[in-house]
C-alpha cells in the first residue's frame, strides 16, 4: 500500500505545472559592480583624521624622545660604569658597563630604524 501511495505521489509530482514566477531571494544576488547605477555597492568615502588623532600623535611624540633620552643616557652611564670599574679594577662593573654601552647602541639603531621602517610601511600599506 505504501508502495502505491508514494507512486501515486511520484505521478503527481511529475505532472505539476513549472512555477512561472522568478524564485523569491531571501539574500538577493549580488549584482556585478561595473554597472554604475548599482544600489548594492557602497561608496568607498576618502578617509577622515579623528578629531583625538593630534593628542596621541603628541603623545607618542613624547614618548619618542623620552625613550631616545633614555637611551643616551644608558650609553653615557655605560661609559661611567665601565670607566669607574676599570679604574678601580672591578671586572663585574666593567662588563655591566659594557653591556649598558651595547644597549644604548643597539638600542639607539632600534629606536632611530624602527621609527623610520613603521612609518615607510605604514604609508605604503
Amino acid at each position: 500500500m505504501l508502495h502505491e501511495v508514494m507512486h501515486t505521489a511520484v505521478a503527481l509530482l511529475d505532472q505539476a505545472p513549472a512555477p512561472a514566477q522568478p524564485p523569491i531571494w531571501i539574500i538577493p544576488p549580488s549584482p556585478t559592480p561595473t554597472t554604475p547605477t548599482n544600489p548594492w555597492v557602497l561608496p568607498n568615502p576618502p578617509p577622515v583624521q579623528p578629531n583625538w588623532s593630534g593628542k596621541v600623535v603628541e603623545l607618542v611624540g613624547n614618548i619618542r624622545w623620552l625613550a631616545g633620552l633614555a637611551l643616551v643616557a644608558c650609553f653615557f652611564l655605560g661609559v661611567i660604569v665601565w670607566s669607574a670599574g676599570r679604574g678601580i679594577d672591578h671586572h663585574r662593573a666593567g662588563r655591566i658597563g659594557i653591556v649598558m654601552m651595547l644597549v644604548g647602541v643597539f638600542g639607539g639603531l632600534a629606536w632611530a630604524l624602527g621609527y623610520t621602517l613603521i612609518s615607510y610601511m605604514a604609508a605604503t600599506g
